[in-house]
């Protein structure tokens, strides 16, 4: 039978109430679209808690009262946290006492990963995890996406620093050579400034598939503008965005090839569905470091309206559990092309 995991399904109605609603405004126009096809599926919390970024706040805030009534609606109750950049690490514990201060319990919730950062999404993420017993993801695709032209700043590439987090600092071997794995998305400019830091030795690239047919073109043109950075050492990978168990086994196997011999940095510049993978792939094992960037400028207004379709997975207590404990040979050895097309 094999190892079991959760599977992304289309968003269907329902009238479950969650104890927790997580989601963040604005840095993308999705953000309103998103939150109002979750109010519309009948999804209804007790208490909503939103991410509020302090840049680019004319972009992010222009449709904050509509914002607002829809969040209204999900829940009785709701209240802002502030995401400053400058002082990233803040964030998290001003959540967690206002989890104690409001007595949410440890049992439901459902995070909006929509319009997060990725450091934002991975320390959220991380915390429900481990302190509530089902969390439902939640998240809706672009209608399109408005790729960086070639000829632009995608050439001259950079970012303002390069991060991890204290609990996914991997292993840092002395005399190992580097591998980059780098999760990659419409984002060449970061990805760019990310691969010129770090040097590394070697670098895998794993690019998603497009979602819908009227994105092949979007998509060819963004692997074409990706390859540049990839020598004939390096390689590619193509990954749908939509199947957790077929991420999760590719990690498993660069890191069967790899580990003996080089320290393994996962970067996480691409697809928010790709980076819950990494997330559960990084607790896992412990000898992966992720690794994170700050773009040199972020816009806001890089994806369409969220007119594309919402998805969402659940992650429970007992699956996580069976997940980081299972030792069976799904974990241990390289799969085979048969394994691999399954």
């Amino acid at each position: 039978m094999g190892f079991k995991y959760p599977k992304f399904e289309k968003l269907s109605n329902t009238d479950k109430l969650y104890d927790l609603y997580i989601c963040a405004l604005g840095f993308e126009d999705r953000s309103l679209g998103s939150n109002n096809k979750i109010l519309k599926s009948g999804i209804q919390a007790k208490y909503s808690i939103i991410l509020q970024y302090t840049t680019n706040k004319k972009d992010n805030e222009e449709n904050k009262s509509d914002f607002e009534r829809i969040i209204g609606k999900i829940s009785n109750d709701f209240c802002y946290i502030k995401y400053d950049f400058s002082k990233r690490n803040q964030f998290g514990e001003r959540l967690v006492n206002i989890l104690h201060k409001k007595h949410i319990s440890g049992n439901s919730a459902i995070i909006n990963i929509t319009s997060f950062t990725t450091h934002a999404l991975l320390w959220i993420l991380n915390y429900l995890l481990d302190n509530f017993n089902e969390i439902k993801i939640v998240y809706t695709s672009p209608k399109r996406y408005n790729l960086q032209s070639e000829n632009d700043r995608s050439f001259a590439a950079g970012v303002k620093d390069i991060f991890t987090i204290p609990e996914f600092i991997g292993a840092n071997l002395p005399g190992y050579m580097t591998l980059l794995v780098i999760l990659l998305g419409y984002d060449l400019i970061r990805a760019r400034g990310v691969m010129t830091q770090i040097q590394p030795s070697k670098k895998i690239g794993i690019i998603p598939k497009p979602t819908t047919p009227n994105m092949n073109n979007e998509f060819q043109k963004n692997n074409a503008a990706h390859s540049i950075s990839f020598s004939h050492n390096d390689k590619l990978i193509k990954l749908t965005i939509f199947d957790l168990k077929s991420l999760i086994k590719s990690l498993i196997d660069v890191r069967l090839d790899h580990v003996e011999n080089y320290n393994i940095l996962l970067a996480l510049n691409g697809s928010k569905l790709h980076a819950v993978a990494a997330l559960l792939f990084a607790k896992k094992f412990h000898d992966i470091q992720l690794i994170l960037s700050t773009p040199l400028e972020y816009f806001p207004k890089s994806y369409s309206e969220g007119t594309g379709d919402t998805y969402t997975i659940t992650i429970t207590k007992d699956w996580l559990i069976r997940f980081l404990h299972e030792k069976s040979h799904i974990f241990t050895q390289r799969l085979d092309p048969i394994d691999k097309q399954n």
